[in-house]
């Protein structure tokens, strides 16, 4: 990973904790300090390394927005979503990802599983810390203890970047209520599925909000 860039120091990253990692051709660099952190992925091409992706998230800086309004409202991004994949592997990736948010509006969390790589995190503007698959595994079984609607923000636009065996996502999300949300995710290809391995969301606290 040392040929990987790290990132352009700036002052408000002095100090920050850096949490590389390598896939192949890809590089994903996460640094974070207090509540600030950042997502940088690297791809190699032959003239070097090309910084692709950033995205910045301050965690708990939202409150969390309104879930579906019962587990059976998700027609988008579950059955049917505003993108055309160009590629049979972003169609996979896609399928992958309807299966997940599926699981996720179903409260069940052997259905999402399998379509989460082991060292997932999530960070997002809505969450006081960075969340694990073990974290969210936890949250969909409790979800489904308590009835509470999970049903995933609907997808507004998106597009999809090609690393090798990996692929990137940068999508907008407009919740059934509140500011839309900016998400970055790396999906990695193994044993012959694509996983969700990195999902970084910060809502867009410049945008208008929808009403519930």
């Amino acid at each position: 990973m040392s040929s990987v860039p790290a990132y352009a120091r700036s002052c408000s990253e002095t100090g920050a904790q850096l949490k590389p990692r390598t896939y192949g051709q890809v590089g994903a660099v996460m640094s974070g300090r207090d509540r600030v952190h950042v997502l940088r992925i690297w791809v190699k091409r032959p003239a070097g390394w090309r910084l692709i992706v950033y995205h910045e998230v301050a965690l708990g800086q939202q409150a969390a927005t309104a879930p579906g309004f019962s587990v059976n409202d998700c027609q988008n991004p579950c059955k049917t979503v505003p993108f055309k994949p160009k590629t049979e592997a972003e169609q996979a990736i896609i399928a992958s990802w309807q299966a997940l948010e599926t699981g996720v509006t179903n409260h069940d969390a052997s259905a999402w599983s399998p379509h989460i790589a082991e060292e997932f995190v999530m960070l997002g503007s809505s969450n006081d810390h960075p969340l694990s698959k073990a974290d969210r595994i936890a949250t969909l079984n409790l979800q489904k203890q308590t009835g509470h609607g999970s049903a995933p923000a609907p997808l507004v636009s998106a597009q999809m970047f090609d690393f090798w065996r990996c692929r990137g996502d940068d999508c907008l999300h407009q919740p059934y209520s509140g500011k839309p949300v900016h998400v970055s995710r790396l999906w990695i290809k193994r044993n012959g599925q694509w996983v969700m391995s990195i999902s970084y969301q910060t809502t867009i606290q410049a945008a208008p909000a929808k009403a519930s």
